[in-house]
Order: C-alpha cells, then sequence, then structure tokens
C-alpha cells in the first residue's frame, strides 16, 4: 500500500481543482477558500496541493451550501491514510493562494486579520483515541504550519476531537537555546467546545501576527440556532502568534485544512467544511465565509 501513496498524491495533485477562484474578491476579503468543483482558472485552484489518499476524500456537497455562492465540502479520512508517509492520517488542503497563484503566507508583517471557517460533525462523531503507534491522539482542521525545516507542531490548530479546542506552540520554540527538541504545545479550552453534532458550528479568528508578546489571538462562536448570537469562547493577550527557533529568522507559516488525525485509528473520520476565509474585517469575512 505505501508504494502507491507517492504515485497517487501526484496524480490528484495534477487532476484536483482544490476549490473555485473568483476574479474579484469582497471588500477587505484576501482569499476565500471555496470548495466548488468549479473553477475560472483551470488548474490553479485557491489551495496550492491537496493531500489525500484518493480524490473521494474531499468532494463538493451541494445540498450544504449556505449560499449559492458558498461551497462545502465533505471530508474523510481512512485509517491507514498515512499520504506522503508523513506522520498521521489526513486529507487537507495547503497553502492559501493569491488570484495570480502567488502563495499568500503569514509572517510578521501579516498585521491583524480575521479568518472564519465552519464544521459539522455527524450524531456518529468518533474523537480520535490513543494508539499503539500514536498514544496521543488529536484531530486538526484548520493548522497555520511554521516553517517546514522547524519540523515541529503547527503554531496554530483548531482541533474537533471530543471537544472543540486550540493547540499553540507560539514563540522560541527553543526557548533562548535551552532545549534541544522544541518545547510541547499548549492546549487552550474554550468557555464551549461542545462539538454540537449534527449542527454547524462556525468560527471567527482574530489575530494579531507577531512572535514575541505583542500578538493577539480571539476566536469567537455562533452555532446553527436562529437565536444564537456570536460568543468570545477564546482569548489570549500579550501573546506571540508565530513560532521561530532561537538564533533564526521567523520564518514564512502557511495554512493547512480539512481533517488531519494521529495514527492506528480503526475507523473513518467523516465530517463537513465550509470555505476558509481570510481578511482585514470580522463582517466582510463572516458574508464571504457563512452568508451572513
Amino acid at each position: 500500500m505505501k508504494k502507491k501513496t507517492s504515485i497517487l498524491l501526484i496524480t490528484i495533485l495534477m487532476s484536483f481543482n482544490c476549490g473555485a477562484q473568483v476574479k474579484t474578491l469582497p471588500a477587505n476579503v484576501s482569499f476565500v477558500g471555496d470548495w466548488s468543483a468549479k473553477t475560472e482558472r483551470p488548474g490553479r485552484g485557491v489551495w496550492r496541493d491537496l493531500q489525500a489518499w484518493e480524490k473521494d476524500r474531499i468532494v463538493p456537497r451541494d445540498n450544504e451550501r449556505f449560499s449559492p455562492d458558498i461551497a462545502v465540502a465533505q471530508i474523510q479520512v481512512k485509517p491507514g491514510d498515512q499520504v506522503g508517509g508523513w506522520s498521521g492520517e489526513r486529507a487537507e488542503v495547503s497553502t492559501m493562494q493569491s488570484l495570480n497563484a502567488s502563495p499568500l503566507s503569514v509572517n510578521t508583517g501579516s498585521g491583524k486579520e480575521f479568518y472564519g471557517i465552519s464544521v459539522k460533525l455527524p450524531a456518529d462523531w468518533q474523537p480520535p483515541v490513543a494508539t499503539s503507534v500514536d498514544p496521543y491522539p488529536w484531530g486538526i482542521i484548520f493548522q497555520l504550519h511554521g516553517p517546514d525545516n522547524l519540523g515541529t507542531n503547527p503554531a496554530f490548530a483548531l482541533c474537533a476531537e471530543s471537544d472543540f479546542h486550540i493547540n499553540l506552540q507560539t514563540g522560541d520554540i527553543l526557548e533562548g537555546g535551552t532545549r534541544t527538541k522544541p518545547k510541547n504545545a499548549v492546549r487552550a479550552q474554550f468557555s464551549n467546545g461542545q462539538l454540537s453534532k449534527g449542527k454547524w458550528v462556525k468560527f471567527m479568528i482574530e489575530v494579531t501576527w507577531a512572535a514575541d508578546s505583542s500578538g493577539y489571538l480571539a476566536i469567537s462562536r455562533l452555532d446553527e440556532d436562529p437565536s444564537a448570537q456570536w460568543t468570545k469562547v477564546y482569548e489570549g493577550k500579550n501573546i506571540p502568534t508565530l513560532q521561530f527557533a532561537y538564533g533564526r529568522a521567523v520564518g514564512d507559516h502557511y495554512w493547512k485544512t480539512g481533517y488531519y488525525r494521529n495514527r492506528g485509528l480503526t475507523f473513518t473520520s467523516k465530517l463537513l467544511l465550509g470555505p476558509a476565509v481570510r481578511g482585514t474585517s470580522f463582517a466582510d469575512v463572516a458574508q464571504a465565509a457563512f452568508g451572513s
């Protein structure tokens, strides 16, 4: 089975459009990771790479659209979906792109931004558990990956496991050179981390990018309920939001979304995701991500 992985990954990257890119973007929005199968720029999906075992692992679900212009996707990860031989099992897209197909990275010059993403877990959702090959379970739907040469955990990870929460590994991961291995990620609980299985949960992320204590991070949540309102479920003040290794410059970070879980699980993880949207206005990002 492992010999099949690298060959299939190349085939998927060549044949699958990772989203529909429009010719213009809404005001104050720099990226819309729509899951529609259509594209006006063949071969240039809004996400640069697809990392999945088969094409059926990420498929558009038109009957679940928030609006005619906002498509969602079904994501599924099956036992053994170790794409490319990397750690964990996954079905993800990676690296946001601009309208001219240039990478949209995150770094110390990115300033203040907003991100919108939504998730719907099925009623029979099973959270990742510890296994003989991975004693520490995880399941990530949206992650900010630091420079690959750091070889460590994401700087930011929005997780769907037995609850919703985030993991952070930011700032100096070698702590002034006192460590030979990166420090561990920190789990940050939400004031409301309920999964609300069978219903859409929308998240808005407000962040000021920094590798030092000048950073800021807040996450708001909106449940699928006519009377629901946006509620802040996490806030981190005066914290680093990017990662680096002592003695090195702060490099470019990149986004990934889909589902990424630990190895050795014997069941399939299946969920729905709305588009990941990036911009500089809460209202405009929410409109592009959720239609409201």
